[in-house]
Order: C-alpha cells, then sequence, then structure tokens
C-alpha cells in the first residue's frame, strides 16, 4: 500500500483549452505550496517502498491525457530514475524545470575523524566560530537549549518570526499569514512527540538565534530559522547556532543535520555532504510544450 496525495491544477498556457496538472503532495496554490516540498516522495513500507513507487508512477503516467503533465516537485535521484522510467513505458518526455542542492552533515564522517565536529571544518570557519563565540561570552555564557514545553516552543516560534520577518521583510515566509497558522499547529503536535525539536541560542540572558527543526530517523533538517543580526559583522548568530545545534545532534547520536535545498554561505561552509533535488514535468510532446520549453 503506498500512499499519496495527488491535487489536480487547471493551467492556461498557448493552446485553446486548459490542461490538468497532477501535482505530487503540492496543491498548486502558491499561497499553500510557499510551505515549499523536498525530498518528496510516495510514503510506503520500507521494504516495498520501491516496488510501490514504480506502481504509483506507473499508474499516474498512463492517467495522463493529451496535454496532460504530471508535477514531481523536489525529488531525489533514486525518485527521478522511476519517474523517468515509467515515462519512458508510457511513451512521455521527461522535463527539468529546476534542479538544487541539500547540503548536509553526515555524523559519521565526523565520527570516523574522532567525533569533534568543529575540528573537521575549515580553518577560516573554525576561527570565524571562535571569535563570534569570544565576543558573545563577552556578554554572559553562551547556552544552547532545546525547548521542550509547547507553550514555550510556541513563543519562540513568535520570536522567530519577528526576527525573521525583520531580516526579510515582504520576501520573508512570516508574510502569508496561513503559513504561520499552519506551523503553529505543527509545532503543538509535534514538539510532544520528539519531531519538531525549536530550540534558542543565548548569549548572556539574549536570545541571538532560533531553530526550527524536524526530525525523522535520526535526522534533523533545519526548516526554518530566525537570528538576532547587529552592525558588527564579527557577530555571527546563523553559524554559532548552527554549530552548536549540529553538536547537540551528534551528541544524541543521531545520523546527520540537513540544511535543506536553497544557497546560503554557511551552508557550503558547515556542510560535508550534498543531496541533489529537481523539479521535473511529464507529458506527452506536443505544441504547448515546445513553445513553452
Amino acid at each position: 500500500v503506498g500512499l499519496a496525495i495527488i491535487c489536480r491544477r487547471r493551467a492556461w498556457s498557448f493552446g485553446p483549452h486548459a490542461r490538468a496538472r497532477w501535482l505530487l503532495n503540492e496543491t498548486g496554490d502558491v499561497r499553500f505550496d510557499r510551505l515549499f516540498i523536498e525530498y518528496n516522495d510516495i510514503l510506503a513500507e520500507r521494504s516495498l517502498a520501491d516496488a510501490v513507487r514504480v506502481a504509483c508512477l506507473d499508474a499516474l503516467a498512463h492517467h495522463l491525457r493529451h496535454s496532460d503533465q504530471l508535477v514531481l516537485s523536489g525529488i531525489g535521484p533514486d525518485f527521478e530514475l522511476a519517474a523517468r522510467r515509467s515515462a519512458g513505458r508510457a511513451g512521455l518526455l521527461t522535463e527539468v524545470k529546476a534542479e538544487d542542492t541539500a547540503r548536509w552533515i553526515d555524523f559519521s564522517k565526523v565520527r570516523q575523524k574522532g567525533g569533534n565536529y568543529r575540528a573537521t571544518l575549515g580553518r577560516n570557519t573554525r576561527q570565524a566560530v571562535s571569535r563570534a563565540m569570544r565576543l558573545y561570552a563577552e556578554r554572559g555564557p553562551i547556552a544552547f537549549r532545546t525547548v521542550e514545553v509547547t507553550s514555550e516552543a510556541l513563543a519562540a516560534f513568535d520570536l522567530l518570526a519577528e526576527l525573521h520577518q525583520a531580516r526579510w521583510g515582504r520576501r520573508g515566509a512570516f508574510a502569508n499569514p496561513s503559513f504561520r497558522r499552519f506551523h503553529e499547529e505543527l509545532i503543538a503536535h509535534g514538539v510532544p512527540t520528539g519531531a519538531v525539536r525549536i530550540s534558542r541560542t543565548l548569549a548572556g540572558d539574549q536570545t541571538i538565534g532560533i531553530l526550527y527543526n524536524f526530525v525523522h530517523d535520526g535526522r534533523v533538517y533545519n526548516y526554518q530559522s530566525g537570528f538576532l543580526y547587529e552592525r558588527d559583522g564579527r557577530l555571527k548568530p546563523g553559524l554559532i547556532s548552527h554549530v552548536l545545534a549540529i553538536e547537540d545532534s551528534i551528541g544524541r547520536g543521531e545520523r546527520g543535520y540537513d540544511f535543506l535545498a536553497g544557497f546560503s554561505g554557511h551552508k557550503s561552509h558547515l556542510a560535508n555532504a550534498e543531496h541533489p533535488m529537481k523539479w521535473i514535468a511529464i507529458g506527452r510532446d506536443n505544441p504547448e510544450r515546445r513553445i513553452e520549453a
């Protein structure tokens, strides 16, 4: 048995008729898909996952009418290969719409080198961390705290949103009210089970960073963050918060810390592994597709 949400969305392009776009685990509405999807897949029991994925993709591919598209966003290499094979069996074309990379820290590599994460970083990154830690320590003890109580987690999330919007303004994730409501409910359910991990980084009694992470199968996924940026560029609240979160995760015996897709300087400096992702569309070759391409 496999489980996935398939949404049908009508889309107008260059032809006289609207065509259907069938989306895997997305709505096709930017107000909701702002939540962003990565590691997209079909939910199935682990030992049967490959067979279930193939069966579902074959069924979806053969279901497409002449101008329809099957949209698969944020998928990994194994899923992409299965999708291309299903498309080929159905006589369809596969088009890559976008590509990105999720950078992450594979803790097995850190443990193979003795378990000291900071020692595995590049020289300039280590120096930046040490300098920022020293400057923050002038304000008081530096502390990294995981929030265990739901009410405190929601309060931390409010501060995260405030810091995030102060940095990004209208481009920030929290400009959409529905985004915030969704995550408040998710946090309320996820903190008690450990699936959601919200943490604060403090210098003295001042919060300089908040991380909103997911935890699944021994791996931490950094979803959102809010940092207290100051004029002194030597103060690096994001770098410090992530380094402390990574060290905390290693101490818990977990397997990795994933920054997810998207480019940011700290990701390349802190990561030791990467995972490619693609956004693809499957459909028949027709004049509309050629014009769009």
